[in-house]
């Protein structure tokens, strides 16, 4: 495993990025300063035709090995459709980081010519057009710094079976630096975005129907073998790729689900970051910390009122059916939650939003912890640290969590709210860095620390629901009939939660008797 992750993070010879594009900016695009100071012609690019066609078989079999087979301009290009998850999710490769184009396996001037890299059921004689895409492309020629770099916008439509979608593409290839500094450039410029899918991706998509699937389910998980600079790729890249999938879905408010997510992905997000500042050349993390912190904020006020309107505050309402006054409360926590998610949707679709979810998508290929990486003694020393193995830094850090989870107190029930509240953050950052960590030390011992760990966050999240509980009722404005409707909230769910503190206290118990799986 070890092996296969160093050669997947070397530094490819090309890097190729895709961003999605507001087409009406396309031509603004070729008169922006960054492109008129280093084209590499002053005269202008012209469109052309672009269509491609992706083959598959009737029972989708190339999609379900995880291939697109295009056709376009006369050749034919075999392309991974989403990251390889192999056997378990948590040990897929971060070789296909964020924003990152889809890894090209093979070209051939036919169909045929591949056959030797396609599945048995997905020979040539069984393939039939799937998707396809008709529209323009228009390349520019870039020097940035000293290196050559290529821009290709590509606009049109993904067409399926009965149906068509718009998409406007910017593909940029490069050198890694070169073409990260025009990325960085353009998103300050234009509202660009990272997209979740490849083109293939959107347009088998579209054809069957589906929505797009995460590309990283889960949480991430650091396999047995990994150095801390992989390390550190895998998680920011498993996370960021996490946030540029729920992003677009959240504001929507359909489901609560996308909220959650993204707020745990966010969550975890923070927590590594404040891990990894303690690495080499982690300072650099902090700048990408009070932008998240504001996000978790706006996330958490639509989570808490989802949670309230379609849980307690649905139970109450179902208990006390026909009370005009519970009735009110609900309208009331209705349009607060409404109010929370048009939150939501402002700062999702601002321009600031959009920019620095570029920037957290780029993050794993800037890898700015390695700055330091210069040729002194120091910088020396700071790069054999960041390629040791992971595990080191992991128990450090398990270890330092650890101890300040049992700082302070060996009984729980007797902590105040804040104090328990404080507990409850504590128990949450270290069942992060375990999520991440755990792989790094397999065995009975891990499961059976991070089992009692989640049952003391479990006993304390419904300490904390009674706590939330007062702080949604306080935000609703009203007389004696808000403060009876709020009364009965509270009471219900105090009538809930009872045994809430005792059980924490004896997960508290168990836990800390139990060995830790680091030493």
């Amino acid at each position: 495993m070890a092996g296969d992750i160093a050669g997947d993070l070397a530094t490819p010879p090309l890097l190729r990025l895709d961003f999605d594009f507001p087409s009406d900016c396309l031509a603004k695009l070729s008169r922006s300063r960054v492109i008129t100071s280093n084209r590499t012609s002053t005269r202008n690019s012209r469109a052309t035709a672009l269509h491609i066609i992706w083959h598959d078989t009737a029972q989708g079999c190339l999609a379900a090995a995880g291939l697109a087979l295009a056709e376009s301009r006369g050749s034919f290009t075999l392309e991974r459709l989403h990251p390889d998850r192999g056997v378990s999710p948590r040990a897929a490769s971060p070789a296909w980081l964020p924003a990152m184009a889809p890894a090209v396996l093979a070209t051939a001037a036919t169909a045929a010519d591949l056959s030797a890299l396609l599945p048995p059921a997905a020979q040539p004689p069984a393939l039939v057009p799937a998707a396809g895409f008709a529209g323009h492309q228009r390349q520019i020629k870039l020097t940035i710094g000293s290196a050559p770099v290529t821009l290709t916008s590509i606009d049109g439509h993904l067409r399926g079976v009965a149906q068509e979608w718009p998409v406007c593409r910017l593909h940029i290839v490069g050198p890694a630096d070169a073409a990260l500094a025009l990325a960085h450039a353009l998103a300050a410029d234009f509202p660009l975005a990272v997209p979740h899918a490849s083109l293939a991706a959107a347009a088998f998509a579209l054809t069957r129907n589906q929505p797009l699937l995460r590309r990283s389910p889960g949480a991430p998980a650091v396999p047995p073998g990994a150095t801390l600079h992989q390390a550190m790729v895998l998680v920011t890249a498993w996370l960021a790729d996490a946030l540029v999938y729920w992003a677009p879905l959240a504001p929507l408010g359909q489901v609560p689900e996308p909220v959650h997510q993204m707020r745990v992905a966010s969550r975890r997000l923070r927590s590594a970051l404040a891990l990894f500042r303690r690495a080499p050349g982690g300072a650099a993390l902090a700048p990408f910390l009070s932008p998240l912190r504001d996000l978790a904020q706006t996330l958490g006020a639509a989570r808490d009122w989802d949670v309230f309107t379609l849980g307690t505050g649905a139970a109450v309402g179902n208990a006390f059916d026909g009370d005009t006054r519970i009735a009110a409360m609900l309208t009331a926590a209705t349009r607060k939650r409404a109010t929370a998610y048009a939150n939501l949707h402002t700062l999702l679709n601002s321009d600031a939003f959009r920019a620095q979810l570029v920037c957290l998508a780029l993050l794993p290929h800037d890898a700015p912890w390695q700055t330091n990486g210069d040729d002194t003694t120091a910088g020396a020393d700071h790069r054999r640290t960041l390629h040791q193995p992971a595990a080191a830094f992991a128990a450090l850090t398990l270890h330092r969590l650890t101890r300040r989870l049992f700082a302070g107190t060996d009984d729980l029930a007797a902590l105040a709210p804040d104090d328990l509240h404080a507990v409850r953050k504590h128990a949450k950052r270290l069942r992060y860095a375990c999520e991440f960590f755990s792989p790094l030390f397999p065995g009975k011992t891990t499961r059976k620390f991070i089992a009692r760990l989640a049952d003391l966050q479990e006993a304390l999240g419904l300490v904390n629901d009674q706590h939330v509980a007062g702080l949604l009722m306080a935000q609703l404005p009203g007389g004696a009939d808000r403060q009876f409707a709020a009364g009965v909230v509270q009471g219900f769910v105090a009538s809930q939660g009872t045994g809430a503190r005792a059980a924490a206290a004896k997960a508290w118990r168990k836990l800390r008797r139990e060995d830790v799986f680091w030493a």
